[in-house]
């Protein structure tokens, strides 16, 4: 019997929990009832598997909580969870990031989410104002937006690099970006995947 995965290249994206699960995000944060549909139609169109990682902030502070920015979340405590969750989530992975001259022949891609304090890439939540009890902040209604890469994110690939495995190629979308455009979400990240993967094999 053929195996349809060596005909598609064992092409593999690494997706951040809620891209997939829009339910782990705070109240007022899910921009899809569900899923997030133009990612999982590209993902199909494209003929690639999915891997979906862990929200290490549903497991650390729960369903209820309230939106936070990286400077709540950076504490020691906070780093050893999504710390311990990367070893977990690359235990699974560790195959398909071996040296290609290991004999593995997967190609990877990392997809994160801008301006998540966890799942960031190179937009995280940050305010030195973010504080206190609700509604002590004066803001418009936006959640702030800066610089850096999510604690979770970087605990994943400094395991990775702890192992000595490939690092993968990583991008985030920006769903926790206010001014993102839902309307043109799906042809960016197809644009993305493809300078990754290059075409879908026919």
């Amino acid at each position: 019997m053929t195996d349809t995965r060596m005909a598609g290249g064992r092409k593999i994206v690494v997706l951040a929990h809620c891209m997939l699960n829009q339910n782990t995000k705070p109240d007022r944060r899910a921009r899809f009832a569900g899923a997030v549909q133009p990612v999982l139609d590209v993902l199909a169109e494209e003929g690639l598997g999915i891997f979906q990682l862990p929200c290490p902030e549903i497991g650390f502070a729960g369903p209820w909580r309230f939106s936070q920015v990286i400077q709540q979340y950076d504490t020691p405590r906070y780093r050893d969870h999504c710390r311990n969750l990367a070893v977990g989530t690359v235990d699974q992975l560790e195959h398909c990031l071996r040296p290609m001259d290991e004999g593995e022949d997967y190609r990877v891609a990392v997809v994160g989410v801008e301006g998540s304090p966890s799942c960031g890439i190179t937009k995280v939540g940050r305010s030195t104002a973010w504080r206190g009890f609700p509604g002590a902040v004066a803001f418009d209604g936006r959640y702030p937006v800066g610089d850096g890469m999510g604690i979770f994110m970087r605990e994943f690939h400094r395991e990775i690099e702890r192992r000595q495995l490939r690092t993968p190629p990583v991008f985030g979308l920006g769903l926790d970006i206010p001014d993102l455009d839902v309307a043109t979400l799906a042809a960016e990240f197809r644009s993305r995947l493809r300078a990754v993967f290059g075409e879908p094999t026919p």
